[in-house]
């Protein structure tokens, strides 16, 4: 291996060396986005790495300064290439003629920070708070965040200095996640992140571009800065030590630390994806962000406008380097390693090759002014073999997720497709792949990417390993389906299967990508590789997939003369039932159209009748015109009979001023904003309600809205037994102070009323139980809005054309994809409140059942708080008996001591936190154990834990009841047994159960 790289060292210093006493290099320069740390890296390293050198580009690099307009100092060549965020896609908006050229970074590291000790913990304390942030023209994604959870704030100017917020100056900050969090770190305060990426508002970190001006004037330059900015990149990320000793050492320009450096180096690693698709710019994301700009900002987006914005799309020649053009002179030709049998992408019909890929490499021997020969080989095996021993010089198509070869580079992404499963027409489709246990499902062992990639996302499925991928199995019935590329199994399909297999489903979240394969000693090659594969279309495009996907090659033979006599009766034939058949196809298009549109709305009734949240709509004389099973569930009244009142709006506002308020939210807050309101039901009791309006395309206005009615009866009774537990404790101190034998005839009443306050002290965790259905339910509420913000903006700006078919049917598909979405998060809402609500209900008698399940059942309803803080839990349920418990009260134990762990974690922030639970039998008994590594308790304050009222958490609203109850519950009610004893690094209780139920 280190032959191998000195090898290539030596090539590309042999080639330098070769055009640089040809040419003299181009002088191009860059203004960064701020100053040099490793946000800057990938640039700084292709400039010491001579990767800029190498294309015959010498670059100056410039640090941004206050002031500085980088987009206009670009359009003024000024600077030939600048770096910005997200503000550069409204620039091109309005007009500014420049083109993006990279995505730096994925994610944006945009990020909103407060500090813990401020009493900020959600994103509803933002509101009123003063937030030093941009203007609306940058960190969009932020300002998207705060507007979507109707966060009104005082923004100040953005600062960069964290003292302001130490010194609380501002309450909140804009912040970068790959710095100031460290920052605060090192002066000893932990930080409170909100990341818009988590609410889901996502847009592009940096992003690199140049002038159209640029491009057009010297592409060749552009180009060459493209790619050597690209491999610096790559080296920075992948050497992020020796990054971090050059830029300490050279541009350290913030006096930066190594660690604060490596810090920076992590973050930017995780958010620049460059595992998967570094440096890519989607349209549909520039476009999906410039959406996001028309709602914050102003009426600017229109769609055509950004079809020419992204670099790749704009590239459509390739300019060598004098090295370049005299390496494929001696060369003559390139030799590509062939595989014969690996349809759609190469194939053999009539001695000649085909395939998609060849289709591709023949667009690219144009570009490249080179022919390339074929050498064919069996499999890839013997391919790769070939490679290694110099006997061609390249592969046409490899898969690079991952690279497998060692010695073999590859170029940039020439196309990348998704798996698909195909199964019998006749099987019924199915929504959720988990439900096919059972079913034999085969896949090509070759390449292995798809095995792993299955087993991670449906593990417990039964997998037969192919060795190619051969559907006549399928079609045969031996195997219920098979899953690969896409593309491929497309093909088989069309080719010998189209009456009897189809593609049941693709798999959009799983990505495999495609590059031609170049042997590692040989850079030259690759760099004009690279340059075609520019230059060229995307190798899965609709024009590839339409040829080869519906046309399968056989061998040929002479049939002219049948073909002309069928030709002559078939004209014939069409004469006479040309009208028929159109007739009929039309028939047939409007029936398939009027069915779809059925399907579609059945699918909308469903969503709409089973859908756990109020949907409504009132017309503008006030008729009732929508109304779901959940309002009439809610308020007691049906359609017909609230259309039967005068003025129906007025069924449930009595108050006529309430009424009109009513009725001009429908359009003055028509926003998607949720506030509360207080209707009447049909039988009189006052209905806590929260109401969002939401505007059509067509002006209408629909309502959703849910019931809190109880949550806040639970609030106020939580409250009022908390008071009671605070009077009692009053009364105790007074008993104290008075006579002893008072204090012995309290306490005999106290314990007189354990069951009582058994159950104050489950209500007085309602709290915590409020805030955990909360943090299960902020991601499906946001995903929930992200979708009805998806239909809202395609329908308020009529991205599609409903009089076409297929934006018609591309309308179809994509609303039924949303309320299918809908849908399943709102099943998951709907099981949290039914977990949360099982668990106050009141217990009759026992049952019984495993405790393994009472302790996953006590963990699930823990674990988003759990890892909201950091805490790792570690299961090991060994226990195979069942015994007879409350399960609910066990739950209520279980539950008390997670917290409790939590608590000590929070106190002493160990860092590294964890939690174990555990289960096992004996021969008489069933143990659960429960250990973490917060530290331990002392001994003089374990051995008074179980007291009751005595507890070391007085300070934060500690109760002292958690764990006399835990114990009255497990040894009262249960007759077992719960102890604790001191482990190395923290607390451990053991609870143990008697089998037979008589103690133990």
């Amino acid at each position: 291996m280190q032959y191998i790289r000195l090898v290539s060292v030596v090539w590309v210093l042999l080639f330098a060396f070769s055009e640089a006493s040809e040419v003299a290099p181009r002088k191009v320069s860059l203004l960064l986005k701020w100053k040099n740390q490793f946000q800057s890296a990938g640039f700084l390293i292709a400039k010491e790495k001579g990767f800029y050198r190498d294309v015959g580009i010498e670059v100056d690099i410039s640090e941004y300064e206050n002031g500085t307009d980088i987009v206009q100092d670009v359009l003024d060549n000024k600077v030939s290439f600048g770096v910005s965020d997200s503000d550069v896609i409204l620039g091109y908006m309005r007009g500014k003629p420049i083109v993006a050229l990279m995505a730096l970074f994925q994610h944006s590291p945009n990020v909103l920070m407060a500090l813990e000790s401020s009493g900020i913990r959600t994103i509803e304390d933002l509101k009123d708070k003063k937030i030093a942030i941009y203007s609306k023209d940058t960190a969009i994604s932020i300002f998207s965040m705060l507007r979507a959870n109707k966060i009104d704030y005082h923004r100040l100017d953005v600062v960069f200095d964290v003292n302001k917020l130490i010194d609380k100056e501002v309450d909140v900050m804009l912040a970068y996640s790959s710095n100031e969090p460290f920052v605060v770190g090192e002066k000893g305060y932990k930080p409170v992140i909100f990341n818009p990426n988590e609410y889901g508002f996502d847009a592009y970190g940096d992003i690199l571009f140049s002038s159209r001006e640029m491009i057009g004037k010297d592409p060749g330059t552009v180009r060459n800065f493209y790619y050597a900015t690209k491999r610096g990149w790559e080296y920075a990320f992948n050497n992020v030590e020796e990054s971090v000793e050059i830029i300490y050492n050279k541009y350290n320009t913030l006096n930066k630390s190594k660690e604060a450096l490596r810090y920076e180096a992590r973050e930017l690693r995780k958010l620049s994806g460059i595992e998967k698709n570094y440096g890519e710019l989607s349209l549909e994301r520039i476009k999906s962000v410039a959406q996001l700009y028309s709602l914050i900002m102003a009426d600017i987006y229109i769609p055509a406008r950004l079809d020419d914005f992204i670099y790749r799309k704009m590239v459509t020649s390739v300019v060598l380097t004098p090295a370049e053009r005299e390496y494929l002179k001696q060369k003559g030709t390139i030799t590509m390693c062939f595989p014969v049998n690996n349809p759609p992408y190469t194939m053999l019909s009539n001695g000649q090759p085909v395939g998609m890929s060849v289709d591709y490499l023949r667009m690219m021997e144009q570009k490249l002014g080179i022919p390339f020969d074929f050498l064919y080989v069996k499999d890839t095996e013997e391919q790769f073999k070939k490679i290694e021993n110099r006997e061609c010089d390249a592969i046409p198509v490899m898969l690079t997720s991952p690279q497998i070869v060692p010695y073999v580079v590859t170029s940039d992404i020439v196309g990348w497709d998704t798996l698909a499963l195909v199964t019998r027409n006749s099987e019924p489709y199915v929504f959720d792949l988990k439900n096919l246990k059972g079913k034999k499902i085969g896949i090509h062992n070759d390449p292995p990417y798809i095995r792993r990639y299955l087993e991670l996302h449906y593990p417990g499925l039964d997998y037969v390993m192919l060795d190619t991928p051969d559907v006549s199995r399928v079609a045969s019935g031996e195997l219920y389906g098979v899953i690969g590329v896409s593309a491929q199994m497309g093909y088989l399909v069309s080719s010998d299967y189209a009456h009897t297999l189809k593609v049941m489903t693709t798999f959009e979240e799983s990505r495999v990508n495609g590059s031609i394969g170049v042997h590692i000693d040989d850079p030259v090659l690759m760099n004009i590789i690279n340059k075609g594969v520019l230059a060229l279309e995307n190798i899965v495009n609709e024009r590839l997939r339409h040829r080869w996907i519906n046309v399968h090659y056989r061998e040929v033979r002479d049939y002219t003369l049948a073909y002309e006599i069928l030709l002559i009766a078939l004209l014939i034939l069409g004469g006479t039932i040309y009208w028929n058949r159109k007739l009929g196809i039309e028939i047939r298009k409007r029936i398939a159209t009027e069915e779809e549109l059925r399907k579609s709305e059945e699918k909308f009734r469903a969503i709409f009748d089973l859908s756990p949240v109020m949907i409504d709509g009132f017309d503008n004389s006030g008729r009732c015109i929508l109304w779901n099973k959940e309002c009439q569930k809610v308020f007691g009244w049906s359609i017909d009979e609230i259309n039967q009142h005068q003025e129906p709006i007025l069924l449930f506002y009595p108050d006529k001023r309430v009424a009109a308020e009513v009725f001009r939210s429908f359009d003055d807050e028509a926003q998607g904003d949720f506030r509360e309101w207080h209707p009447v039901d049909r039988y009189g009791q006052t209905r806590v309600t929260r109401w969002a309006n939401v505007k059509l395309y067509d002006g209408s206005v629909i309502s959703i809205g849910y019931d809190i009615t109880e949550q806040r009866a639970m609030e106020l009774e939580s409250a009022r037994k908390t008071q009671e537990i605070i009077d009692v404790k009053e009364l105790l101190k007074e008993a104290n102070d008075n006579l002893r034998q008072k204090v012995d005839r309290t306490v005999q009443e106290i314990r007189n009323k354990e069951v009582l306050l058994e159950h104050q002290s489950r209500f007085a965790q309602m709290g915590e139980m409020m805030a955990m259905i909360a943090h299960q339910w902020r991601q499906p509420l946001s995903a929930i809005a992200a979708s009805v913000f998806s239909i809202q903006t395609k329908l308020v700006f009529r991205q599609y054309d409903l009089s076409e078919k297929d934006e018609r049917e591309a309308f179809l598909k994509k609303l039924n994809d949303n309320f299918e979405f809908i849908l399943g998060h709102a099943d998951a809402m709907s099981e949290t409140i039914d977990d949360f609500r099982n668990f106050f209900r009141q217990e009759g008698s026992m049952e019984e059942m495993s405790v393994n399940d009472i302790c996953q059942k006590s963990l699930q309803m823990m674990r988003p708080l759990m890892e909201s803080r950091g805490i790792d839990t570690v299961v090991d349920y060994q226990s195979t008996a069942s015994v007879k418990l409350y399960p609910n009260k066990v739950i209520q134990v279980i539950l008390n001591l997670l917290k409790n762990a939590q608590d000590a974690f929070d106190d002493k922030e160990t860092g590294d936190n964890m939690i174990r639970l555990s289960t096992c039998d004996t021969a008489d008994e069933v143990v659960i154990e429960l250990s973490d590594n917060a530290g331990g308790i002392p001994e003089e304050t374990a051995s008074r834990m179980f007291d009751p009222y005595f507890s070391t958490k007085l300070d934060k609203n500690g109760t002292g009841l958690g764990l006399y109850i835990s114990k009255m519950i497990i040894e009262d009610h249960h007759k077992g047994t719960i102890v604790y004893r001191r482990v190395e690094k923290g607390s451990c209780f053991i609870i143990r159960f008697s089998k037979d139920g008589t103690g133990v």
